[in-house]
């Protein structure tokens, strides 16, 4: 493996969660991008030359609303 480029996290409060990366690693913080289609939403949160996709539920359904009532907040990808 030569590079990680992006790193999935799963999180209930997607803007908490930014705001925590920003205060204490300096990540710079892109827009919130809306994805109907899985009912979520997330934002890129990049440090140095990786970025953190930080995606939250928008719906008790669908795949990060599942992924975090089995698993917890985390690694997703």
């Amino acid at each position: 493996m030569k590079r990680i480029t992006e790193v999935g996290v799963a999180v209930r409060d997607l803007e908490a969660s930014c705001g925590l990366l920003a205060e204490l690693l300096g990540a710079e913080i892109g827009p919130i991008v809306e994805v109907p289609l899985y009912d979520m939403r997330f934002r890129m949160c990049r440090i140095g030359k990786v970025d953190l996709e930080v995606m939250a539920p928008t719906a008790q359904r669908g795949v990060i609303f599942d992924f975090l009532a089995r698993r917890g907040e985390g690694l997703h990808h």
